[in-house]
């Protein structure tokens, strides 16, 4: 006798966020963007994921139905203004980076 077993064989869905409390500031030929580094698992589920809410607008369980007009990628297509360009920025990071630095900060001491 032969007993099929069905497993689950969805991996678990890696986090895909770019930062966290992101900042645009506005420059004559440029967009300055700031976040702070995720650092736990926490945080990342926490943050504004491109990838988990285009998997979410999509998926015909669970959520609303026909959300996929909602979806980033389909607000960042339909944008026609930069005031709406920056705020999918504010929300989600950059597309793409001309120049990239990082920087060290810690906590002021008490």
């Amino acid at each position: 006798m032969m007993a099929f077993v069905e497993q689950n064989l969805r991996q678990p869905y890696p986090n895909f966020v770019w930062a966290k409390d992101i900042s645009v500031k506005i420059c004559p030929d440029e967009l300055e963007v700031s976040g702070m580094v995720v650092m736990d698992e926490e945080e990342g589920r926490a943050a504004p994921d491109f990838l988990r809410e285009y998997r979410q607008a999509i998926s015909r369980y669970g959520g609303q139905k026909r959300q996929g007009k909602n979806s980033p990628h389909i607000r960042f297509a339909n944008s026609e203004t930069d005031e709406e360009l920056i705020k999918f920025v504010q929300r989600f990071g950059p597309i793409v980076v001309s120049s990239l630095r990082t920087e060290e900060w810690s906590a002021p001491q008490k």
